[in-house]
């Protein structure tokens, strides 16, 4: 009978929960893409959450050397023709 007192302190704390939650999956999720896009600040912070959140997992992108990447499109339209 006295749980409708509390109702109202349980659902106020389950979506407080749940808005945290779905704040913090949204700004890794930007920041995530941003470590992709080879942002250093964003490599760096995704490094330091990676460490103490062990929830959080990213996997890095790979720096490509441009005058290999140059070569092979040199090569690969040159094949194409």
């Amino acid at each position: 009978m006295l749980f409708h007192h509390f109702l109202p302190y349980l659902v106020a704390t389950f979506f407080l929960t749940r808005s945290g939650q779905m704040l913090h999956w949204d700004v890794f999720n930007g920041v995530s893409r941003r470590a992709w896009a080879g942002n250093a600040n964003a490599l760096a912070y995704t490094a330091a959450e990676q460490a103490t959140n062990g929830a959080y997992a990213v996997q890095y992108p790979h720096k490509v050397d441009g005058a290999l990447l140059a070569a092979a499109v040199a090569q690969a339209t040159t094949f194409a023709k």
